[in-house]
């Protein structure tokens, strides 16, 4: 989500990427992006606009609201989890400044159901959250601080190991896990138990 809070000042951009391994995911599944401004009751159908994720800054495809006041967002759903090295928003040409001081959140639940304020208090908790202070060349890149290595548990060969003690004997359990992470809306790889060993100490 992107979201803005007006005091009287439009909000608008014009590109949103969400970049996974090189690949702009944003754009490759063809995801509509929802917007509105507030808070959202569940279950309410929202409008999308596919301008958004069209891989295209041009005058042409963008989103803004007028002069006004209140919170304006819009928000984008992956349809699952995914690990995500990086959030490009674009600006409308020429319109950096109705850009900065939006807010960049991310989070396994959808965000339109709250408010600023509550969004602000689960920031601090478990929805990691960055403020667009500055727009260069038209864009702002959000990256994430481990955007070079992978997410250990999620992508590659992982060594999970068990351990028991039970009447002062240790028995402990490796297993080798693959994991490959795939996209949303891609048929993915669930975890293999490849092999293991099994060790018994005194």
């Amino acid at each position: 989500m992107v979201r803005k809070d007006l005091s009287g000042e439009p909000f608008a951009l014009s590109e949103i990427r969400v970049i996974v391994d090189g690949t702009n995911i944003a754009n490759t599944l063809s995801i509509p992006v929802s917007y509105g401004s507030g808070k959202v009751e569940p279950g309410a159908i929202l409008p999308t606009y596919g301008g958004l994720t069209d891989g295209s800054t041009s005058g042409g495809s963008y989103y803004e609201t007028p002069y006004t006041t209140g919170e304006a967002w819009v928000e984008l759903d992956l349809g699952g989890y995914c690990r995500v090295d990086s959030i490009e928003v674009a600006a409308r040409s020429s319109w950096d400044g109705r850009l900065i001081g939006s807010k960049i959140y991310t989070s396994l639940t959808q965000q339109s159901l709250l408010s600023s304020a509550e969004l602000l208090a689960a920031s601090t908790q478990t929805t990691p959250t960055v403020r667009i202070t500055n727009v260069t060349s038209g864009q702002f890149t959000a990256t994430q601080p481990n955007a070079t290595n992978e997410d250990p548990f999620i992508n590659g060969t992982n060594v999970i190991t068990a351990t028991q003690t039970v009447s002062s004997v240790s028995s402990s359990d490796t297993e080798n896990v693959t994991w490959q992470a795939t996209a949303p809306g891609v048929d993915g790889t669930a975890p293999v138990f490849s092999s293991g060993t099994t060790a018994s100490v005194a």
